[in-house]
């Protein structure tokens, strides 16, 4: 177990920031104004080329955590309908199908004991918001494999 696993999740730190791809970010970012600092400070074009591949470097770096962020959110919803079609049944399916994504991705920190409750809240229109959905869970699903 992970420094980070060894303390329990909850509503409050369940999100993850990864600081090693934020720093890099940053310095990416500190690149491209540098760049185009020098660009236009000495105004001869000379830096142009620099600042064109911070720029590509940082559209790379943000493309890259989309990328991996919709990967994520395409296999929760994957997980998760068949999570609740175990626990509900198949006759379910249409209202499983009728969940948003963000429905989705905030039930699956529930546990199975109190997921089909929370199921009916979200489908009665009770929980409409992924925090309402969270801050209802009662006994939280800890989920350290997030992107």
């Amino acid at each position: 177990m992970s420094d980070s696993q060894s303390q329990s999740q909850d509503l409050t730190n369940h999100r993850a920031m990864p600081w090693l791809f934020m720093a890099v970010g940053t310095i990416l970012l500190i690149d491209v104004v540098r760049w185009l600092w020098l660009a236009v400070a000495e105004s001869d074009g000379t830096h142009a080329w620099n600042v064109v591949v911070g720029l590509a470097l940082l559209s790379l770096w943000a493309l890259m955590r989309r990328w991996a962020l919709r990967l994520q959110d395409r296999l929760i919803r994957a997980e998760m309908h068949a999570r609740l079609t175990r626990l509900l049944g198949p006759q379910r399916h249409e209202d499983i199908a009728s969940l948003r994504l963000s429905h989705l991705i905030a039930l699956r920190f529930a546990a199975d004991d109190e997921l089909p409750g929370l199921f009916e809240r979200v489908v009665d229109g009770e929980l409409t918001t992924q925090e309402q959905i969270k801050q209802s869970v009662t006994n939280w699903q800890a989920d350290w494999l997030r992107v």
